[in-house]
């Protein structure tokens, strides 16, 4: 028996509709972001312009995390001397130019030596208030926990955290 060409409509009608209402959930989900780990290894160089009490310092290096591969980052800062305690941005940079970027702060404790020719020990949060191309939009935060040798400048940690799903490339 052949179909019609009235039932052949119905057909594909109920199909789309039941494709649709079977989407919407999903969209829904997608569109809320779910979240995913962020964790990886950076190791970098902080510079810092000799200020007191406040000091500005320029941290950049690169690392390996999940969700962006092999990335460089920035880091810029300022700190308070007397507290050693600091606020700044982070910008990670994916090997395609994707960015995520976050704000955050943290707090560094003496592990040896006397300041200024100290290894510091620093744990930092961050909250990830965006990025481009497949991290645009994203939300999130991390825990970053480096070291810091005020002797060499060189400064090597990880940090762990989440970060809302993240979509396709646009490269």
């Amino acid at each position: 028996m052949r179909a019609t060409p009235r039932a052949s409509l119905a057909a594909v009608a109920i199909v789309f509709v039941a494709l649709t209402s079977l989407a919407a959930p999903v969209a829904a989900g997608a569109a809320a972001g779910t979240e995913v780990p962020f964790k990886g290894r950076l190791a970098g160089v902080e510079t810092n312009n000799n200020g007191f009490p406040i000091v500005h310092i320029e941290g950049e290096g690169t690392g390996n995390a999940t969700q962006l591969g092999l990335f460089t980052y920035d880091n810029p800062h300022d700190v308070n001397l007397l507290t050693r305690h600091g606020c700044g941005t982070w910008t990670f940079t994916a090997a395609n130019g994707d960015t995520v970027t976050a704000v955050g702060c943290g707090d560094a404790t003496v592990i040896s030596g006397r300041p200024p020719f100290a290894v510091l020990s620093i744990v930092e949060t961050g909250d990830i208030t965006g990025g481009t191309g497949r991290f645009a939009g994203a939300t999130g935060s991390f825990t970053v926990e480096r070291t810091f040798d005020q002797t060499t400048g060189v400064t090597t940690g990880s940090f762990e955290g989440t970060i809302s799903s993240t979509g396709v490339s646009k490269h």
